[in-house]
């Protein structure tokens, strides 16, 4: 839900999305792309829990953002129910589009395009510590004899 609600990250998501797929699939006009992928973000955004912001909340950084998009990429069962979901929402809202080869193939493309950016699971990567983080090693190291 913290990436699905930040608006830079659904700006950015979308074109990259229309994009990949105005190359992919020519026949979809542009408009349409923008209308599926806003109200697909949308109705994710819905079923999100309305937040309790306080002016203390620090936004998520990217490399933050990154786990938390990886968290879902590269979760199967995330990835069956999101396609699922998806070629349903299409098939009903769009019942006259037609997808080749299919919405299933498609849709799982685009998220393998997605889970391919992530990092695989037994390799090691090396994040620089979040300010919250820092802040805590910093306190720690101060507070220690």
């Amino acid at each position: 839900c913290e990436a699905v609600t930040s608006e830079t990250l659904e700006k950015e998501g979308s074109e990259e999305m229309c994009k990949y797929i105005s190359q992919q699939f020519p026949s979809v006009p542009e408009i349409m792309c923008v209308r599926i992928v806003e109200t697909l973000w949308d109705r994710a955004k819905a079923m999100c829990p309305k937040p309790e912001r306080s002016p203390s909340v620090a936004f998520p950084i990217p490399e933050e953002l990154k786990k938390m998009i990886c968290s879902v990429a590269t979760s199967e069962a995330m990835e069956e129910e999101a396609v699922g979901k998806v070629c349903e929402f299409i098939k009903t809202e769009f019942p006259s589009l037609k997808i080749e080869p299919d919405c299933k193939t498609v849709a799982t493309l685009l998220w393998d395009e997605v889970k391919a950016t992530c990092p695989k699971p037994n390799s090691t990567v090396v994040a620089f510590p979040t300010p919250e983080e820092i802040k805590h090693m910093v306190c720690e190291a101060v507070t220690s004899e």
